[in-house]
């Protein structure tokens, strides 16, 4: 009875049923993809299609603690490699990926193997395909997860060696398409088609991508001179990209409408994405640079659970880092 405790043991203990449903929630969740925003560090990611979408060889990594609200938060580390192989007008490429919550109750490691073919459809038009296949080694350990009721009435973790500790190794694959021209892409894709349902308690849940970019560019290429000043060479192919995407993994459903801003060395958006699971709205902000073969980019999630979570606010970091060769662009 909350007479017969001290209003401090209390407070910990409310806290800490708090901190366990969400626990207990994302544990049950863990069949879910981590959500990655930037895109252009894990392509094959986000859609197979997407696999060597430059013309450039690209080595990029990313890495993104989310839900810090919750215990330690939820940790993604990603590395990815895409080339082109302009003989035969395909892409290739290897992504690496670890999802873990602080907790360390769980981890999720896999390889994607992702391929994509472009087909030229018009000037500046293409069609393009893309398959991959998901290698994962998953681990799961409630041991490591307190619970409700594995505390005491004076807010004391007693565990429960009860727990099994599991783990699976498995494949699936994806598939992906994309539209692209000068000013427009839109793309889709399937993740997580063919697991095993004997694996249910590691699988990923089957998940879909749909995306769009407008590219508009804001200063006509007929009004630099020749050559051009410094300030027309900043400006060089700037444009603004209204965005949107949508996704759909079990019990997820997320939409984010956001807009881009892209110039010669800067990169910068603004995005509003509402998760109908956690009733959530959260502001995404971006901030990156580019120079010569480097780029760094940096995204930031500040949002608000609704009641089913008490209102529990939250903040995300995301760092990119991309490595370019072979790209033609002088930066």
């Amino acid at each position: 009875h909350r007479q017969d405790l001290n209003p401090k043991v209390y407070k910990l203990i409310r806290y800490s049923l708090l901190i366990g449903a969400i626990l207990c929630s994302a544990y049950n969740s863990f069949s879910q993809d981590a959500i990655l925003l930037l895109k252009d560090n894990s392509s094959s990611y986000f859609n197979p299609a997407l696999t060597a979408y430059a013309d450039y060889t690209k080595v990029g990594l990313v890495y993104r603690n989310h839900l810090q609200a919750v215990g330690n938060g939820f940790v993604t580390y990603g590395a990815s490699f895409d080339k082109y192989l302009e003989n035969i007008n395909s892409g290739i490429g290897i992504t690496i990926m670890r999802d873990q919550p602080g907790s360390k109750a769980y981890n999720y490691n896999n390889a994607l193997l992702s391929y994509s073919y472009r087909i030229r459809v018009g000037e500046n038009q293409t069609v393009r395909a893309g398959l991959l296949g998901n290698f994962y080694y998953s681990v799961k350990d409630p041991s490591k997860l307190t619970f409700p009721d594995e505390m005491d009435v004076d807010g004391n973790h007693i565990p429960n060696n009860d727990y099994e500790r599991t783990k699976a190794i498995g494949i699936d694959i994806g598939t992906g398409i994309l539209y692209d021209n000068k000013w427009l892409t839109v793309g889709a894709a399937l993740y997580h088609l063919g697991n095993k349902e004997e694996l249910h308690y590691h699988i990923r849940k089957i998940k879909l991508n749909a995306h769009a970019e407008v590219r508009i560019p804001l200063f006509s290429k007929n009004t630099y001179s020749n050559p051009q000043t410094k300030m027309q060479s900043f400006l060089k192919e700037t444009y603004i990209a209204p965005n949107m995407f949508y996704l759909q993994q079990g019990s997820t459903k997320l939409t984010s409408i956001g807009v881009n801003l892209h110039t010669k060395n800067v990169r910068a958006g603004i995005a509003s994405r509402q998760d109908i699971k956690f009733n959530s709205m959260v502001v995404s902000m971006r901030i990156g640079f580019a120079a010569s073969f480097l780029e760094l980019d940096y995204i930031i999630d500040v949002g608000k659970f609704g009641d089913n979570l008490k209102g529990l606010s939250s903040t995300s970091h995301e760092i990119g880092i991309i490595f370019r060769f072979g790209d033609d662009n002088n930066y």
